[in-house]
């Protein structure tokens, strides 16, 4: 795995890596690959730190493993930090740039969270407020005892009617 004729591009030493030089186009040695940058990112990872999306990581050179934790899902998808950052300062614009998009995914983030809240807490007043009416309806009709006026008699139809004076409940019988 080891070996080749390049030299390590952080120590200067003959002992490269060759799976990463030839992935990546990068000479690296064992002992400089721990270092930032020269270090393996997951495509998660990456598209969660430096804010990019999968067309944004599809030219670079990728390692595939199978995922330690997932056993039936897709591959691991390995990128070198070094180029993820590089795509992400042309993406973004630099350093700030990356901060500056991160930030405002944070504030989406919060507006949308509190969009969200305020449609519950509506939604709850609503519900709220339609439990208090018919609560109020119902200890009205538990309470009301009708008090009927004068009971009038309709000769074409041949019934009776009397109305509530309280609630205006209108009443029709027919009287045998």
């Amino acid at each position: 795995m080891e070996t080749s004729t390049s030299h390590c591009e952080g120590c200067g030493s003959l002992s490269v890596i060759r799976n990463i030089q030839e992935t990546y186009g990068v000479s690296v040695c064992t002992v400089c690959r721990k270092e930032p940058g020269y270090r393996l990112v997951t495509r998660t990872d990456a598209k969660a730190k430096y804010l990019l999306q999968d067309q944004d990581l599809q030219e670079l050179g990728r390692i595939e493993k199978p995922h330690p934790n997932k056993l039936y899902t897709r591959p691991m998808q390995l990128f070198l930090e070094k180029q993820v950052q590089g795509v992400a300062w042309i993406k973004h614009g630099g350093e700030e740039g990356i901060e500056t998009a991160k930030q405002k995914q944070l504030d989406r983030r919060i507006e949308k969270s509190n969009a969200k809240r305020k449609n519950v807490q509506k939604q709850m007043r609503k519900e709220k407020k339609v439990k208090q009416t018919i609560q109020e309806q119902i200890e009205r009709e538990k309470e009301h005892v009708h008090e009927f006026g004068e009971e009038l008699y309709d000769d074409e139809e041949d019934v009776y009617r009397k109305t509530c004076m309280t609630c205006g409940l209108k009443m029709e019988y027919e009287k045998l």
